[in-house]
């Protein structure tokens, strides 16, 4: 399921991070080399501080995707999943339509959507934050 979930988002990351490649400007490379920069410290100094923003988001964006994926277990496993993948959506699920227990399954889900505000408000913020810098 993990190799599955990284094919899965792989393009993603991948187109997002070959956004911020091409929005770095071809000056910053000019300069390293005019200060006799090798590759490395070319990647370490110019590339990773100018995609710092962008790789935050994109593990900000692919967690939250993550934590919520229902589908993949489900479709790979069904309703009847081994122990080691009964994720939290599809535990809630299971207990809420299998065993009929709605109350939990409101709990869960609830709890679900405490927990998965904390990054979507610093998800938020970081929005704010690049339109103040604008």
């Amino acid at each position: 399921m993990t190799i599955t979930e990284c094919w899965a988002v792989w393009a993603f990351i991948y187109i997002m991070v070959l956004a911020g490649l091409q929005a770095i400007p071809v000056e910053l490379y000019e300069v390293a080399e005019l200060d006799g920069a090798n590759s490395w410290q070319k990647l370490t100094k110019v590339v990773l501080p100018q995609l710092r923003g962008l790789l935050i988001l994109a593990l900000l964006l692919s967690t939250l995707f993550h934590f919520n994926n229902f589908t993949l277990p489900f479709v790979m496993f069904g309703t009847h999943p081994p122990a080691a993948v009964t994720v939290l959506p599809l535990n809630i699920y299971l207990t809420s339509f299998n065993l009929f227990d709605f109350s939990l399954g409101s709990a869960m889900s609830i709890l679900t959507l405490i927990i998965m505000l904390v990054p979507g408000f610093i998800y938020l913020r970081m929005l704010r934050l690049g339109e103040v810098a604008r």
